[in-house]
């Protein structure tokens, strides 16, 4: 038998063998995988890396920071970061936000299939250290880039139109503005004679400028030094006719309007002189005040780069060597692009502005520190897409994972696979008076999946729809018998026979005419309701479950009302005493009643109608309020003929209805004595005054038409007749 051989080298042998069997299958992976998603990750995205950046004193909140991102495989460094391909190839899915997620404003100035330079505004404070993520892949994700939220302001000259949120004409035709995409720059073009000007403005005349800050080319990377990276490009030509005059190009910053030859609060200027040997000259200034003029040819290239500390100290670098620096403490808000020409030749020329942006500068700025490892999220993700049915209903707020995030449907994004609770808040949503929508069920792919507030589906990847349906059934209200009714319905009033439209759900219902007038016998009680023709109860206010279409009835039950006691309404005799020929009065006409309320139709004079007339307007209102007897006055107006007199008693008639529209009439009279107008003194004529034939045929009439006097008339004569023949006897 064998003898076996032990040794003390056996255990730590054999964990050597197997140690060097399997090192080939481990790996040694750059990438942190979680298989949850951590705290802050953004919805949706796979990678991200942790960016350190050190502060910088001044810097604030808002501080612009410049990011190179590259596809390729390589070391982060710097403000460089490499993505190994897992971006998408327009580096649309790339974002930076903090640690909780907050995705900040970003403008790409550059890209190529290889690698893009990111701006971010970050939402932090740098003056103080900070870190920042970089997060990319994301499918679903678009292009965002904004150049408008992201710097002070800022033009990048890619769209052949002028975009009206940044420039306003100020002056000159809109077809001497041109864009050229190709070489990202505007191009002015002027020609004209003295007093001609061509101005482009900011449409932003609020512009904020920080305390600090810099004007540079849009392509401008940040920590470059040369002045030809760095400095906004700015070129011009033009010529003239004759001798005499000048042309003058502003590129300037203002605090208010421009005027000519008023380079503002700081500017670079381009200046032509027509003379015997025309020449260009550059200049630039600082608080109004042209500072140095270079000499150069015209149609060449010129750099400028403005900087303003917090102290206040602007400072101009150019190309041609030019380092100048003044104090202004002025707060501008608005840029101009101006052209203005002087002297009696034409001038024609273009004036050039390529692409800038303006930022917050500190010196030294922000710097950038370490980048640590990249992160992934291995667990399957899903698109979650919640819509509402119907479509044209929106903002409808429901949870997800109550109660981590409230959110509002038609919804989409993406989340993690597997459950999630969905639950709706807006249990109803009122279009307007007529139409309230009411919860109904959910549905996933089409098919109704719950009728629960509450939902979990269990999500898998890919696309996942989810519908909110909602719906209103036809809800019609009328009365028996048919009649206007009123009726409120929660807070919103109706009048049958109507249709509303309610969701499934309880709702208010009250009868606002519990009793009505019917005719003079009856009155209209309400007696209750029903509802599809099934009799709820009596009470006027009652709430009533909907859930299908449904037909509401308000019964009322004719009840006799004993007959009212007669009705007052008596009119008032009227003396106006006496009143001269040819002149007018004003008069009240009084009616007392005790009804509740009364329209006064009309008032007729039955007699010299053409005499009397209504001053007020009819038909009257009139209401007795909380008095016995109620009292109501019309105005009226006597105006007696200048060939009248004697005593007049005028009857009238007053026509009113009752707010049970019943008409009742009431008599009385007006009365008053015509007095003749005074008789200017004369000499005193021989002959009598003769009787006006008007005046005598109407006082006999008068005499006729007075039984009394005629009895008396006829006595006398009788009598006269009898003493006369006695006499003669």
């Amino acid at each position: 038998m064998p003898t076996r051989v032990k040794s003390a080298y056996g255990i730590p042998v054999i964990m050597l063998l197997l140690f060097l069997a399997t090192f080939p299958l481990i790996q040694f992976l750059p990438t942190a995988k979680a298989d949850s998603v951590p705290p802050g990750w953004l919805s949706g995205y796979t990678y991200r890396k942790k960016h350190a950046v050190t502060g910088a004193a001044g810097a604030g909140v808002g501080y612009q920071m410049m990011f190179i991102v590259r596809r390729a495989s390589g070391t982060d460094a710097g403000n460089t970061v490499y993505v190994s391909g897992k971006c998408k190839e327009d580096f649309s899915d790339v974002r930076f936000a903090d640690a909780d997620g907050n995705v900040f404003p970003y403008a790409i100035t550059y890209k190529t299939s290889d690698e893009a330079w990111f701006w971010i505004k970050p939402s932090l404070d740098l003056s103080q250290n900070q870190y920042i993520y970089a997060y990319y892949g994301n499918p679903e994700a678009h292009d965002e880039s904004n150049p408008d939220s992201t710097f002070v302001y800022a033009e990048p000259w890619d769209n052949a139109t002028l975009n009206p949120n940044r420039w306003t004409i100020e002056a000159g035709q809109t077809s001497y503005f041109t864009v050229d995409t190709t070489n990202r720059r505007l191009s002015i073009y002027y020609s004209g004679m003295g007093g001609t000007q061509m101005r482009l403005r900011s449409t932003r005349t609020n512009i904020t400028f920080p305390s600090a800050y810099r004007v540079e080319s849009w392509l401008a990377r940040q920590g470059d030094t040369e002045i030809t990276s760095i400095g906004f490009r700015f070129r011009s030509n033009g010529g003239s006719a004759g001798s005499g005059g000048n042309a003058r190009l502003d590129w300037s910053i203002q605090s208010g309007q421009y005027s000519v030859g008023d380079g503002g609060v700081v500017f670079a200027t381009h200046f032509y002189t027509a003379a015997a040997t025309p020449y260009y000259r550059r200049w630039y200034g600082v608080g109004h005040v042209d500072e140095s003029a270079i000499s150069a040819p015209a149609d060449t290239d010129f750099y400028y780069l403005f900087t303003r500390n917090s102290a206040g100290n602007i400072n101009i670098l150019t190309s041609a060597g030019n380092n100048f620096t003044k104090a202004n403490y002025e707060a501008p808000n608005r840029i101009y692009f101006a052209i203005a020409i002087t002297g009696s030749y034409t001038y024609v020329g273009n004036m050039y502005v390529y692409a800038f942006k303006i930022r917050k500068y500190v010196s030294p700025e922000p710097s950038h520190g370490e980048w640590y490892q990249e992160e992934a999220i291995t667990a399957t993700q899903a698109r979650l897409n919640v819509n509402v049915e119907p479509s044209w209903l929106s903002y409808v707020a429901f949870t997800l994972d109550y109660p981590t995030r409230i959110l509002f449907a038609p919804w989409s994004d993406i989340v993690g696979t597997g459950s999630h609770t969905l639950t709706v808040l807006d249990e109803k949503i009122r279009v307007n008076g007529s139409y309230v929508f009411g919860f109904k069920c959910w549905k996933k792919a089409g098919e109704i999946v719950s009728f629960d507030k509450s939902y979990t589906p269990t999500l898998s990847a890919g696309t996942t729809d989810i519908t909110i349906v909602y719906t209103a059934h036809n809800v019609s209200i009328v009365s028996n018998p048919e009649m206007y009714v009123r009726v409120k319905i929660d807070d919103f009033q109706v009048q049958t026979p109507t249709t509303v439209y309610r969701g499934s759900g309880y709702y208010n219902f009250e009868a606002l005419d519990t009793q009505l007038y019917y005719n003079a016998t009856h009155m209209l009680k309400f007696y209750g309701w029903y509802v599809d023709n099934v009799y709820i109860g009596s009470d006027p206010n009652v709430n009533i479950y909907i859930s299908y279409k449904t037909t509401i009835r308000l019964a009322y039950k004719a009840v006799e009302v004993p007959a009212p006691p007669p009705m007052t309404f008596k009119a008032s005799v009227v003396d106006l005493g006496q009143i001269q020929a040819g002149t007018s009065r004003d008069f009240a006409v009084t009616v007392t009643f005790d009804a509740t309320a009364l329209t006064i139709q009309s008032v007729e004079f039955q007699a010299k109608s053409d005499w009397l007339q209504v001053a007020d307007t009819m038909p009257m209102y009139a209401a007795k309020g909380l008095e016995a007897v109620g009292t109501a006055t019309i105005m009226c107006r006597l105006t007696v003929p200048q060939s009248v007199q004697g005593y007049y008693s005028i009857p009238y008639k007053v026509t009113a209805k009752t707010s049970q529209d019943i008409t009742i009439t009431t008599s009385s009279y007006i009365t008053f004595t015509a007095t003749p107008q005074p008789v200017a003194v004369e000499a005193v004529s021989a002959q009598p005054a003769a009787i006006a034939p008007a005046g005598f045929a109407e006082t006999v009439q008068r005499i006729l038409g007075n039984p009394l006097i005629l009895i008396l008339l006829i006595a006398l004569t009788i009598w006269l007749a009898a003493y006369t023949i006695k006499k003669r006897s």
